[in-house]
């Protein structure tokens, strides 16, 4: 039997989770597509109740598909989208919509930072100014 173990990735295009058994062997998976929106061109928003709603439903679907019962899972492991910010306030409540790594609103920030800051950007950091979470969150 168990102990289990569940991995979900909150990915751009969907949500994904997996069940496996100690040996690593995958006992189930579960997909369930996102929801992106586009507000304005080059905007892609997602909203942060979507990632909740999204880990529940495939959770619960791994845990049905293998007949596993919940309290034989020893841990759950989650990984998310890169580059996307999410302002959040002092309760952790989100204040705004998720910023998916995909929007490019910040473009003129990239710019400004790759006409100004690039060398020392790149010394820092290895990479040049890019749509990421500086810019974002400038």
């Amino acid at each position: 039997m168990g102990p289990y173990f569940i991995g979900v990735d909150i990915g751009t295009a969907g949500t994904k989770a997996a069940i496996v058994d100690v040996n690593g062997i995958v006992l189930a998976t579960a997909y369930e597509e996102s929801r992106l929106y586009y507000p304005k061109v080059g905007w892609v928003e997602q909203e942060p109740e979507d990632f909740i709603a999204s880990s529940i439903n495939t959770i619960k679907e791994v845990l049905k598909k293998s007949k596993i019962n919940p309290k034989e899972v020893a841990s759950l492991s989650f990984s998310g989208q890169m580059a996307g910010i999410l302002a959040i306030d002092k309760d952790w409540n989100p204040i705004i919509s998720y910023d998916s790594w995909l929007d490019i609103r910040c473009k003129d920030y990239v710019n400004y930072l790759s006409k100004h800051y690039a060398d020392m950007l790149i010394e820092i950091g290895g990479v040049p100014p890019t749509i990421n979470h500086l810019p974002k969150m400038m």
